[in-house]
């Protein structure tokens, strides 16, 4: 007696089809994802500078090497979660294609650089901007 099909899952092709679309679509947004991270970072810490000019010519010179050091600390990790990121989709590759265990291992702790690394550019984002903020107005 053949089972009964579910009507509310999609047959198996399309059920691969659906799952690399969604696969490349998540790197993609995590790609874009990167990719902002590194331009607040950076945006932000060039912005500082480029107001620094003026206000120093007038005398005024707020202290604003912490702002300075969480923006860099940002970009800089973002730069870092790129990296690991590369290397994440490397290992998981070799992973697939020689079933090797150690490959997983590297997958996981790349993956887990990605992860800290983002989390640590995004502190370093907001710390810098909350840090400037609270420097230029008092």
């Amino acid at each position: 007696m053949q089972k009964a099909l579910n009507p509310y899952l999609p047959p198996k092709e399309v059920e691969e089809d659906t799952f690399k679309i969604t696969y490349q679509s998540l790197i993609s947004i995590a790609t874009e994802g990167l990719k902002l991270l590194g331009l607040a970072n950076g945006g932000a810490a060039i912005a500082l500078l480029a107001y620094l000019g003026p206000v120093a010519k007038a005398g005024l010179t707020p202290n604003l090497v912490l702002p300075m050091v969480f923006l860099a600390t940002g970009l800089t990790a973002c730069i870092v979660a790129f990296f690991a990121g590369y290397f994440c989709q490397m290992y998981r590759l070799k992973y697939w294609s020689l079933q090797d265990e150690n490959w997983m291992r590297r997958y996981k702790l790349g993956f887990l650089t990605m992860v800290i690394s983002v989390l640590l550019s995004i502190v370093g984002f907001f710390g810098g901007v909350v840090l400037a903020t609270m420097r230029l107005a008092g």
